[in-house]
């Protein structure tokens, strides 16, 4: 890449479909091997001077590109992921994570929000993840896991994009693939529920901060809630909703990412 800000917005198949749109230079490349294996596709272009990274963590979508969040732990994808940023030169990182809310009175993202936690805990099904001796920082501080200057400028484009934001929070991990039991979901609410700040549930976030803060490159999560925490209200878990519900969101989505590119 050439010299200049270099960012990577990392998010699903349809936040890639509808930000290449916006960008200049696209070009899309399939397939790159690392010392970690395969990164399935990301694509590179360009937003007035910043150059820009898209990276869909689960791939495209194919049957021949797709990844679930379990198979990114088991092949390791995360590592191959970071590894290819850090490789490739991206300085500032931007990630959005769908996930389960512990907050029955924060809403969803079909009210139009967006949460940026500020710290992470790892639940009860949570992997490991390192670059080993190929990292910067073996044990780097996790104090603040999610970048500050990242974070203000997630939470000024949400807003600015017309949605709300809602600053802070603890993002839990517990990596899939099969959602939290009720009986889970209760017992990570009595570790981690110390605030009034959202507690939200996911399985992507925290394996990408993690590295990033191995190789020194500042993240920040930007969780859309895309259903209640299993047990927290009368409708069970329905996968076919919360996909519903995520593909709703991906025009919002974008929006937000073109006000994230407008600020940087």
């Amino acid at each position: 890449m050439a010299d200049g800000k270099k960012i990577a917005i990392i998010g699903g198949t349809g936040l890639y479909t509808g930000l290449e749109k916006i960008l200049a230079d696209r070009m899309r490349v399939d397939n790159v091997q690392t010392k970690y294996g395969p990164v399935l596709s990301y694509t590179l272009g360009r937003y007035e001077n910043t150059r820009v990274v898209l990276l869909p963590r689960h791939g495209l979508g194919t049957k021949e590109s797709f990844r679930t969040p379990a198979q990114l732990v088991s092949e390791t994808g995360y590592e191959a992921s970071i590894f290819l940023l850090h490789a490739i030169g991206v300085q500032k990182v931007y990630s959005f994570s769908a996930v389960g809310s512990c907050e029955t009175s924060k809403g969803l993202v079909d009210d139009g929000v967006f949460i940026v936690p500020t710290t992470y805990g790892r639940g009860l099904a949570a992997s490991q993840h390192s670059f080993g001796s190929n990292a910067k920082v073996f044990h780097p501080s996790m104090k603040e896991p999610f970048n500050k200057e990242l974070r203000e400028i997630s939470l000024k484009a949400i807003k600015n994009a017309g949605f709300t934001p809602v600053d802070g929070g603890t993002y839990i991990t517990n990596e899939g693939d099969a959602i939290e039991t009720p009986t889970e979901v209760n017992a990570v609410m009595r570790m981690y529920y110390f605030s009034d700040k959202p507690l939200v549930l996911g399985m992507t976030a925290v394996p990408e901060a993690q590295l990033c803060a191995q190789m020194q490159i500042p993240y920040v999560a930007i969780c859309n809630p895309v259903n209640y925490a299993e047990g927290l209200v009368n409708e069970p878990f329905d996968h076919n909703k919360v996909l519903e519900r995520i593909n709703k969101s991906e025009d919002s989505i974008v929006k937000i990412c073109e006000c994230i590119l407008e600020l940087t």
